[in-house]
This record gives C-alpha cells, structure tokens and sequence, in this order.
C-alpha cells in the first residue's frame, strides 16, 4: 500500500532564525511530509515507531534523532509503539540561515559537511544524542539570540560526531512510486529512466503522459515543490553524487554520463546545490 506524501506549508518565516515545536505525542499520525527547510526532529519515549526518510525506513529505539534537509521526504508511524506519550521536539531552520561565505570558514566546515550529507537524511547514534539531548530538551525556554546561540552549539556538537549513520540513497523529495498522481508516476519513470539524454526536455516527457507541458510543470510544483527543470537537474545531481561516491569515473565522465550538457553548466549547478564542487564532494567519500 502507497504512503501518501504532502508538503508541509512550515510557520518559519524570512526574519526567523529556527521554529522549536515541542510535543507530547499519543501516536505519530502526521503523515509522511516534505519541505523547503532543514528539520532536526528528537524522539524520545517512542521505542517500536516507524522511521521513514526518504527510501528508507526503520523501527527506532527509544531515544532518536535525525536531521531531514531540504525537500527530503520524512515522517514518524506509531507501528508497534511500544513507549507512552511519546515526546516529540522539532527544529526547523532555512538553507539561508548559514551564509555560503561563513560556511567556507574552517570552523564551520564540519557543519557544512552534515548539512551537504542531511539532503539524504542523517540518524545519530545514542552517544550522540546523549551530547546533547539536555540542549534539546531547554532549547524551547530560550529566545532570540540565546536560542540562536544554543541552536548553533546543537549543530556544532552534531556535526564533529563520529558515528552519523546516512539514510538514503536519494535526496529527491519523494520516490517515484509514492507521489500519488498518475501522471506525474509516469513523468518521473520517464525521467529516471532518460535523464542521461542530454535532449530530455518537458515537452518529451509532457508526450510521453500525453498532457500539456504547461499542466505537467504545474503539476511539478504542485507535488515537489519544484519546476520540471529544477526536478530533472535533482534526478541528474543525485545520480552524479553516487557516481562520486561510488566510482572511479572522471568527473567529465560522470558530467555527460547523467545528461548534463557541459562540464561548467554542471559545476555551476552542483555547486550552487551542494554548496561545494563535484571535486570537493568526491574527497569528502
């Protein structure tokens, strides 16, 4: 049976730093969502819950936390709970609330690499949350620049943890088959199976699930939150990291392997997404 998946419509504003919410639980009945922002989501009293990122899914213990980026499908299920009145605290923040400038800084550079890493999903070991879950759990008594302060302490200690375990193989907002619209079912199958075609435009895929191209790109934003374009470049990128990762291919080579029409279209689009070059992305693996 098909999960249904929404975007989230998050209360983070342009002059909020974070949002905090924190919730007393009876189950997880929110469903599976994706949004703009990072979240960084701490469970506690929930052994036997559902985790699902992205492709991923897994029973969690009775303590968790994970960090989603950027349109990267998540959610929690009540499954076989086994804890009572779960507590459930969410911190959302921008990708602008870090500037790229004060990202190239050595110090922030391992806080780059986990917000590089989160747009597949991100678990922390219990070690880890022992670190810092009394931060998490006062962090919703702070304000202002306290919070900001406490806020970017949370990241930091995160962030040079040494047990970070990855989640998906994929930081596309949704898998193909959990979108819920016929069309854009079809659109995507079409667009994972010949995104290495350097030719591959809308109006190829809008023939291939026969609507108009106008309805197709519509029905993109609709669902992902993202043009037709923008979605292909995601599909194209994702395959291009696991080939860093992955492969000892040339980086030209993997450029024109998933349909990018020039080496420099490519590093600009990598860069503007990742944050850093395919070359830098490569030595991180």
């Amino acid at each position: 049976m098909k999960e249904s998946i929404i975007r989230e419509i998050t209360p983070l504003k342009s002059q909020d730093c974070i949002v905090v919410f924190d919730r007393q639980k009876h189950q997880f009945d929110y469903p599976i969502h994706f949004h703009p922002e990072y979240e960084l989501n701490f469970i506690a009293n929930a052994q036997g819950a559902k985790r699902i990122v992205g492709d991923s899914s897994a029973i969690i213990e009775n303590r968790e936390l994970v960090l989603t980026g950027p349109n990267l499908a998540h959610g929690w299920l009540s499954n076989h709970q086994l804890g009572q009145n779960p507590r459930e605290i969410t911190i959302q923040f921008s990708q602008k609330l870090l500037s790229a400038e004060l990202l190239r800084r050595t110090a922030f550079k391992p806080i780059k690499i986990m917000l590089i890493q989160a747009k597949r999903g991100i678990s922390f070991s219990q070690r880890t949350i022992q670190k810092v879950e009394e931060q998490i759990l006062l962090i919703n008594e702070k304000s202002g620049f306290d919070l900001f302060l406490s806020f970017q302490k949370i990241l930091h200690t995160l962030a040079n943890s040494t047990d970070q375990k990855i989640l998906t193989t994929s930081s596309l907002p949704q898998q193909n088959n959990l979108i819920g619209n016929s069309n854009i079912d079809r659109a995507c199958q079409y667009l994972q199976s010949n995104y290495n075609c350097k030719e591959l435009k809308i109006n190829s895929a809008a023939q291939h699930v026969q609507i108009p191209a106008n309805r197709l790109n519509r029905l993109f934003k609709l669902q992902s939150g993202m043009s037709f374009v923008d979605f292909l470049s995601e599909i194209r990128l994702n395959a291009a990291t696991q080939m860093l990762t992955n492969t000892d291919k040339s980086i030209n080579e993997i450029c024109y392997e998933c349909g990018f029409n020039s080496t420099t279209t490519f590093y600009r689009i990598f860069k503007n997404k990742q944050g850093i070059t395919p070359l830098e992305y490569r030595k991180l693996k």
